[in-house]
């Protein structure tokens, strides 16, 4: 289960839905025809798989957020709520959580049933957009800890390294691939020497491999929150010259700065990092 909350979206699924939704709805498509995208990309190959719920739950109160919800759709989600499936995903979850993904479904209910909201043009959104950095610059970035497991870390600083560039889907905006160097404090330091010379940290585990560059999805706001800055560039920069890069893996999941927040405290902490 890729969920890291109980709120419908703490979770890297019911956030794929809803910005696949959204990018559909931003290039011109009506509702019908985003919602049959959508399907037709995210939707649960197995009729019995555990996602589905979350499926309908996220596309139904995305449509209603924006106006646009489907009678099919609204439908779906209700049933699906109503039927008390979504909560044996949270079974081997504490009763504490249990009772939050309850109170989180019926508000969802809820919000369904009631009156929504007129639809509105949806400008097309940031992460729909080329990233503001180039391949080779070092970008500041403050963890905030939005329900981060090693508090520690919320406040303090790390580097990214521009890794990649690429794209995660064909006629997609450039989209760029973060390193993290093995390094945090509490204010980023004038001379970047010595943390340009430690390794980065392994992102996203496995049992046989490991990434060590991520997408990351940002708005204009996570730049300011996280403070996001060039604090030097490298045009001369070519993954394959980096040692500690050229063999690894990227991960192009659509990951928000919540997520990466998570990732990198757990790297930081497996790393042996202190905060």
């Amino acid at each position: 289960m890729g969920a890291w909350g109980t709120a419908i979206f703490s979770d890297d699924y019911a956030c794929d839905i809803r910005d696949s939704y959204v990018e559909q709805i931003a290039k011109g498509k009506t509702s019908e025809e985003a919602t049959a995208i959508v399907k037709n990309t995210l939707f649960p190959a197995d009729l019995n798989d555990d996602e589905l719920p979350v499926f309908w739950m996220s596309l139904a109160v995305t449509q209603w957020k924006k106006g646009r919800l489907l009678q099919e759709v609204k439908d779906s989600a209700i049933a699906v709520i109503e039927s008390g499936r979504d909560l044996l995903r949270w079974e081997s979850a504490s009763k504490k959580d249990i009772e939050k993904r309850r109170n989180e479904l019926e508000k969802a209910k809820q919000l369904l049933l009631s009156p929504m909201p007129p639809a509105k043009k949806i400008p097309i959104p940031s992460w729909m957009k080329d990233d503001p950095w180039k391949l080779g610059d070092l970008i500041s970035y403050k963890i905030i800890g939005k329900g981060i497991e090693y508090s520690e870390y919320i406040g303090k600083y790390i580097v990214l390294r521009v890794a990649e560039t690429g794209t995660l889907q064909e006629g997609g905006a450039k989209r760029n691939f973060y390193a993290v160097y093995c390094w945090c404090g509490n204010g980023i330091p004038e001379d970047l020497t010595d943390i340009k010379a430690k390794r980065y940290i392994k992102l996203r585990e496995g049992n046989k491999y490991y990434f060590n560059r991520q997408y990351i999805s940002l708005e204009k706001r996570d730049i300011k929150e996280h403070e996001m800055k060039v604090l030097e560039s490298d045009s001369n920069f070519n993954l394959d010259d980096d040692e500690g890069l050229k063999d690894g893996k990227c991960y192009g999941g659509l990951s928000g700065s919540t997520v990466f927040d998570i990732d990198i405290s757990q790297a930081l902490h497996n790393a042996g990092q202190k905060g």
